[in-house]
């Protein structure tokens, strides 16, 4: 009997099923080979796509390690004053605010085509989880050792912050020595769970961005440039509250390392839980997203807030700070296609 105008019920490709070919091109060797090398074609797209997202995130997890690693360093030797150490928190904390409302949030909301619930409730849910593991941990602390009343007089001190700012051992009862080694290792640890997390900002946003046509150098762009300029700061919490005098130099730099590495470890994770859970991806990615912009704006939050107690003598250029790094984050979203704005 005749095959003519029966369907070919078999799915090619990927496609749904193919109708209406002539017997010929669907059942010849020409058309068979036609279709292997359409699926070897795409398949080798799609992992040429995975190198290069998986590339990009390498990269940007490897410059958040270095950050760790040097900023927190770099910045204690710049021997900033108070009032300059100030001025980048809240430039900081402005790019990180304006992070989560004009990147993470809207595309977390794209991600699930508009599914305003499931975005607020895990934007809530990183709010709320930032905010317990800085009340249980109290990491958040940037300010660096200081000593004597002239570091942090009315005007927050002109003096620059140093290692030689320590208070040496001699002069701390044994009762705050202790208090203060307890403090470290809380700090490093609620350090290294908000790093953990960082890794998978880093990771939703790279993955987020990773078919939109962007050149490499904009993919998860936003995220990274807040995650990236964070760390120093954070940095610089770990190592303050280690001096010379109570932690040696090497563990000092182990504990350091081991909190740049977590960066890595999240974004690994992440990747891994993402793959896992691939047919509802799209949720996984989104929920990721607005997690991740709930942690920015209680983290921007907690830096920018005490400022409206403790910093008013320089409202004026901390106000112009935080002003431009909100600016900032807004110009990051020009580099984005006009589609992504609609």
């Amino acid at each position: 009997m005749s095959q003519v105008g029966k369907p070919d019920s078999r799915p090619v490709g990927g496609e749904s099923l193919r109708w209406a070919e002539p017997p010929g091109r669907r059942h010849g060797p020409s058309g068979e080979r036609k279709s292997s090398a359409r699926s070897f074609a795409a398949a080798a797209g799609r992992q040429a796509e995975e190198q290069r997202t998986l590339w990009i995130l390498g990269l940007q997890c490897g410059l958040v390690v270095a950050a760790s690693l040097l900023g927190g360093w770099f910045v204690i030797r710049l021997r900033l004053g108070h009032t300059a150490l100030q001025s980048v928190i809240s430039f900081v904390g402005g790019l990180m605010l304006g992070i989560g409302l004009f990147h993470l949030i809207p595309h977390a909301l794209r991600a699930v085509g508009g599914e305003a619930d499931f975005v607020m409730l895990w934007t809530t849910l990183g709010i709320v989880a930032i905010f317990f593991l800085l009340r249980l941990f109290h990491f958040h602390h940037h300010d660096p050792v200081r000593v004597g009343a002239e570091s942090c007089g009315p005007h927050g001190g002109a003096g620059a912050v140093g290692p030689a700012d320590a208070v040496p051992e001699t002069s701390v009862p044994p009762g705050e020595a202790a208090a203060r080694r307890i403090r470290w290792v809380a700090v490093a640890a609620g350090l290294s769970l908000h790093t953990l997390i960082d890794g998978g900002v880093l990771a939703a946003s790279v993955l987020a961005d990773a078919d939109r046509g962007l050149p490499w150098w904009q993919v998860g762009l936003g995220p990274f440039l807040a995650v990236l300029l964070h760390k120093p700061l954070d940095s610089v919490s770990v190592m303050s509250l280690m001096p010379d005098s109570m932690v040696a130099a090497r563990t000092r730099r182990l504990v350091n390392l081991g909190f740049a590495l977590m960066c890595p470890v999240g974004a690994v994770l992440f990747v891994a839980g993402w793959r896992f859970t691939a047919g509802d991806g799209h949720h996984v990615l989104a929920a990721m997203l607005a997690f991740s912009g709930g942690v920015f704006l209680c983290l921007s939050m907690s830096d920018l807030l005490p400022e409206l107690e403790m910093h008013s003598h320089d409202r004026l250029p901390l106000s112009a700070c935080l002003l431009a790094g909100i600016a900032a984050a807004y110009a990051i979203t020009w580099l984005e296609p006009a589609h992504l704005h609609g």
